[in-house]
């Protein structure tokens, strides 16, 4: 697990190896890094999820850097990058090093992130949600998918992500008024983590005319 100082002191040292190399870096932080040394929400992170350039120069030093510290290989890894469009998704300044710029995404792209991906660890990822809606000051469902839908293209979001956050919607059209404390809780928590089959039972009657499913109400 890597804290906030194991962050910053990874980085820097990312920032170090690149300078013997004379090589220019950047690294744009998401996920649980963000939470962890940002918000400090989180008492540490699995890894660094990131999206990086020049990859291949900054893969070849993570992996370096993980020998060094009995680290695992992917402390650091680009899997975030295919949820990512920066032509949507806006960032801001984290570190400045020599040889290494780092930004990480602003508090909007992270949470439609957050809510799109519809990853396993749905409980950590509710968690984080309802920090990033504090943060925001988000009051309403019309408030929360204006972001979703600014953020995350619909053909670009993980395949349960769109279902989920499309049956939200149905389920939550009678309905859109301000979701606060435990019913905020109940609702993110049904969103990132109701099994897909469950969702296309109650889109499919509701594309048959029904009322609208009472999933996430």
């Amino acid at each position: 697990m890597l804290t906030s100082v194991d962050i910053e002191r990874l980085l820097a040292k990312t920032n170090d190896r690149l300078a013997e190399k004379n090589e220019h870096g950047t690294i744009l932080l998401a996920g649980g890094a963000v939470m962890t040394a940002v918000f400090q929400s989180r008492n540490a992170t699995l890894d660094i999820d990131a999206v990086f350039a020049p990859t291949h120069v900054i893969r070849d030093i993570a992996k370096a850097i993980s020998e060094e510290e009995g680290l695992e290989a992917d402390w650091i890894n680009d899997g975030v990058k295919g949820f990512i469009d920066t032509t949507k998704m806006g960032s801001l300044p984290y570190r400045e090093f020599s040889h290494l710029s780092v930004n990480r995404l602003d508090d909007e792209s992270l949470l439609a992130l957050k809510l799109s991906s519809a990853r396993d660890n749905a409980g950590k990822d509710m968690d984080d949600s309802i920090e990033l809606m504090s943060a925001l000051g988000i009051s309403s469902m019309d408030e929360l998918y204006a972001i979703l839908e600014d953020k995350i293209p619909t053909a670009r979001a993980h395949p349960e992500g769109r279902l989920l956050l499309a049956g939200g919607v149905r389920a939550l059209s009678e309905d859109a008024e301000g979701f606060q404390g435990k019913r905020l809780q109940r609702f993110l928590r049904c969103l990132v983590s109701t099994p897909r089959q469950t969702y296309r039972r109650g889109l499919a009657k509701s594309e048959r005319g029904k009322r609208s499913p009472s999933i996430c109400r």
